[in-house]
C-alpha cells in the first residue's frame, strides 16, 4: 500500500506543469567519467569491463572525445576516441545507443553531474549492461 501511494504522489509531481517546463540539462565542458560493462554471453559466461578518464562533451557539434584508461580485469589499456550524443530530461544517446539519464545540480543550465544505465548487444552474441557516472570538472 506503501508503494502505491509513493508512486502516485511521484507521478503526479512529475506531471506537473512546473517540472515539465524544465529546461533540457545541458552537457557541456570536460567531465570526469566512469563506466562499467557487464556482459553475459549467450554460453552463460559473465565478463566486466571498466573504463574511467575525461570525457569533453560539446553541444554545438553533439560530439564527445573521451581519452583515459580501460581494464578488462587482465590489462589495463589508454583509450581515446570520439562519439556523437544527444540528450532529453530522461535519456542520452550516444552513438546511436539511448541510455536512461538521471542528472545531478545544473549550473547555468549545464548539468554537473549525470549517472545512465541501459542494456546493448555485445560481442558474440552477448548482451551488456552499460552504466556510467559523469561528473564536471
Amino acid at each position: 500500500m506503501k508503494f502505491v501511494v509513493v508512486a502516485a504522489l511521484a507521478a503526479c509531481l512529475l506531471s506537473s506543469p512546473a517540472l515539465a517546463k524544465k529546461d533540457v540539462p545541458v552537457l557541456s565542458g570536460a567531465y570526469v567519467y566512469t563506466n562499467i560493462e557487464s556482459c553475459i554471453s549467450p554460453g552463460g559466461q559473465v565478463s566486466v569491463a571498466r573504463t574511467t578518464g575525461v570525457a569533453t562533451l560539446d553541444p554545438q557539434t553533439g560530439t564527445a572525445s573521451l581519452s583515459g584508461y580501460h581494464s578488462d580485469g587482465q590489462s589495463l589499456v589508454a583509450v581515446s576516441q570520439n562519439a556523437t550524443y544527444s540528450n532529453t530530461k530522461t535519456e542520452v544517446t550516444i552513438n546511436g545507443t539511448t541510455y536512461k539519464a538521471f542528472y545531478g545540480a545544473l549550473d547555468k543550465k549545464i548539468a554537473t553531474y549525470l549517472s545512465f544505465i541501459g542494456v546493448e548487444p555485445g560481442d558474440d552474441g552477448a548482451i551488456c549492461s552499460d552504466s556510467a557516472w559523469l561528473s564536471r570538472k
